[in-house]
């Protein structure tokens, strides 16, 4: 049985937040929210993610700074540059079904 896959969309405009749970959802995807930088780094570490959805310009810790920590601690973590304000990051699990 293949696992679905989990998302995690960090930014902190509620109507972007919406659009992309909702156009995820629509193709299959699990997500989970967090709207700045420090419930970001919570939610990793609670529900290691797939695949983070990263605004740059978050309240509190932005995003250049949660990438710059994920990839301190994780060794099997892909920071990629979308655009100008966002990163998306790619954590490579082996034992789940890769996106």
């Amino acid at each position: 049985m293949l696992m679905m896959s989990k998302i995690l969309i960090v930014e902190d405009e509620p109507d972007i937040v919406e659009l992309l749970a909702y156009s995820l959802h629509r193709v299959g995807f699990e997500t989970t929210t967090a709207s700045n930088g420090e419930d970001a780094l919570r939610h990793v570490n609670i529900q290691s993610p797939d695949l983070i959805l990263l605004d740059l310009l978050l309240p509190r810790v932005d995003g250049l700074e949660v990438c710059r920590m994920l990839r301190a601690c994780l060794k099997n973590i892909i920071c990629r540059v979308q655009s100008s304000e966002w990163i998306a990051i790619a954590i490579e699990n082996p034992l789940r079904t890769s996106l």
